[in-house]
């Protein structure tokens, strides 16, 4: 007979844990949404910092790539602090494009490199490989809400929520066609010329994680820069530009990268294109290639491929940053002065050494 301490300790919430990196920037709405559903309680370890990092450069070895430095800083942070720990294999749900396969594989390394894990939960999942499909994922999820829940009909109730919180995000993520092209043909309303407009090239959990992207979205509109990244281009912009490439390419994210890339050096609406490479990361080393090499028929189109890791300074990576957007910045300055007048020129003399009195004082 349980005591009034057991029947307590029975009824209080399960904890799940699910680390900020990797996978969760795929689905960031999906997992948390599922799991709270089914009434537990959802804690995302800590947005990343040097200090994850430093943790996670302890267990880790040095060949791996700088986005799993930089997750089992994640792990460390949540596995002392939840009963379940979500890991799920996820390689996919398209017939032949596939996710990292590092989806795969990293429950599996983190087991063996920890040994005081919270129970790990999630299942394998790849239509690629397997040839797994929407019944499958189901059971998956049901099997992960039966660690929560011997409800069924609440097990389902969270997957449908779960799912509906998923397309929301992903409709607000992904921008339609005649948005991208709105922002394309956005003019600026002031009496300089218009801002600069730059294409991030990168994977989600690069991109907007911000120890492994150095902030660089964050950096990018500090210096008032107009950014889209390469997870915001509609799906059939990139299947129209992967259909001029000799080969395919089967990865999900070097696809977008690529697209995107493709898109912009052919349409040049925007003025630049900056691509995040993890270092050593296989897909990025590919997609790298493809882009530079288009880039190279563009040569008046500024490129630039930043590669970060645990050594790359935070300083110099800024410089060079920061000399990129100058580049543009220049070049969009002397288009704009030389549509202009006489007159116009003196105005603006006029009142950029207004400016810069108020600056210096």
């Amino acid at each position: 007979m349980q005591g009034p301490r057991e029947k307590q300790n029975s009824k209080k919430k399960k904890i799940v844990g699910i680390p900020r990196g990797l996978i969760f920037y795929h689905y960031p709405e999906l997992f948390k949404t599922f799991f709270e559903q089914l009434g537990a309680k959802v804690v995302l370890s800590k947005p990343s910092t040097q200090k994850l990092l430093r943790n996670g450069l302890k267990v880790s070895s040095d060949e791996e790539c700088f986005s799993c430095k930089v997750f089992y800083g994640h792990i460390i942070d949540l596995k002392n602090q939840v009963d379940f720990l979500f890991l799920p294999q996820f390689h996919g749900n398209h017939k032949f494009l596939v996710k990292c396969p590092k989806f795969i594989g990293l429950p599996d390394v983190i087991r063996a490199i920890f040994t005081d894990l919270p129970e790990i939960i999630g299942g394998y999942h790849s239509r690629t490989k397997k040839h797994h499909h929407i019944p499958h994922l189901f059971w998956l999820f049901f099997k992960a809400g039966w660690k929560i829940t011997k409800n069924p009909f609440k097990i389902l109730m969270a997957i449908a929520k779960a799912r509906k919180k998923h397309q929301q995000f992903k409709q607000k993520q992904i921008w339609s066609r005649e948005k991208l092209e709105a922002w394309e043909n956005k003019a600026f309303s002031g009496d300089g010329p218009e801002k600069v407009k730059v294409a991030l090239l990168g994977h989600s959990y690069v991109i907007n994680d911000p120890v492994l992207s150095f902030n660089t979205l964050k950096k990018l509109r500090e210096m008032d820069v107009e950014v889209v990244s390469s997870e915001q281009i509609p799906e059939e912009i990139i299947n129209e530009q992967m259909k001029k490439l000799h080969s395919t390419l089967y990865f999900e994210e070097e696809r977008k990268i690529v697209g995107t890339a493709l898109y912009f050096l052919e349409s040049g609406t925007i003025d630049g294109l900056l691509q995040l490479i993890p270092f050593p990361c296989g897909p990025s080393a590919i997609s790298s290639e493809i882009v530079l090499h288009h880039a190279k028929k563009r040569p008046e189109f500024p490129v630039i491929q930043l590669v970060v890791d645990d050594n790359t300074g935070e300083a110099g990576f800024l410089t060079r940053l920061e000399a990129f957007v100058m580049t543009m910045k220049r070049k969009k300055f002397l288009k704009f002065k030389k549509g202009l007048s006489t007159e116009q020129l003196t105005l603006l003399a006029s009142k950029t050494s207004e400016e810069s009195a108020v600056k210096a004082q």
